[in-house]
């Protein structure tokens, strides 16, 4: 495990984004969170991160133009996409376009962190 990897968890739904960071707080991670795309844009600019859970469905900006964004900061940071809606050729398409992983909520846990695990090994 990257014990104190910096994990920033993008999603509109608040108690989402404390449960994981709860879980992943207890894994040792260091973790931000943030309700929207702009808001996941601006920190990025502003701070590392080794990985990005990021919400796909989101009021402004959804995760995918999010990402297109986040790339254009840092080609090189893990994006991992999770949402609760099937939106295959947009999912296909963002991984064609260099996101690393997406999932489908609800992720199971110990998915979710073999996952990080080896977003960060592949950064």
């Amino acid at each position: 495990m990257a014990t104190g990897a910096r994990v920033l968890v993008v999603d509109d739904d608040r108690d989402i984004c404390e449960t994981l960071r709860d879980i992943l707080e207890i894994e040792r991670y260091k973790v931000t969170t943030v309700g929207d795309g702009y808001g996941a844009i601006d920190l990025v600019a502003r701070q590392p991160f080794d990985v990005v859970l990021l919400d796909i469905k989101m009021p402004g900006i959804d995760g995918f133009e999010t990402h297109r964004r986040i790339r254009q900061i840092t080609a090189e940071l893990p994006v991992i996409l999770v949402s609760a809606f099937a939106v295959g050729e947009a999912i296909q398409a963002a991984l064609n376009d260099g996101v690393f992983a997406a999932m489908k909520k609800p992720v199971p846990i110990a998915r979710l962190l073999e996952t990080i695990e080896a977003a960060l090994k592949a950064s």
